[in-house]
């Protein structure tokens, strides 16, 4: 198990201003993460995430009921010891940003 793996609390602000919490689990084989980013209105799974040292990203693609089709998200988060922090990215423009601490 490497220093990024495991379940991480977050609190997200999405562009709004809206605060919500999910909860990122993740795990590493080497360089490449997968795992879950599960939030109260939607879950986002990936397997092909990529790891550099303690930066993470992956992209998810999702359907949002207002818009047709699907929309790629991308999510970069950086490990710090026991706390995280990143951003979620649609295809224009950040989402949100993400900051969160180890789960016990």
């Amino acid at each position: 198990m490497s220093d990024v793996d495991g379940r991480w609390n977050l609190e997200i602000e999405t562009i709004r201003g809206k605060q919500r919490t999910a909860t990122l689990d993740l795990s590493t084989d080497g360089e490449t993460v997968s795992g879950a980013l599960i939030g109260e209105r939607m879950t986002l799974e990936f397997d092909s995430g990529r790891r550099k040292g303690n930066a993470i990203r992956w992209k998810s693609d999702v359907s949002i009921p207002m818009f047709p089709g699907k929309r790629t998200l991308t999510c970069t988060f950086t490990v710090d010891g026991d706390t995280i922090s990143g951003t979620i990215d649609g295809p224009k423009q950040k989402l949100a940003t993400c900051k969160g601490s180890r789960s016990e």
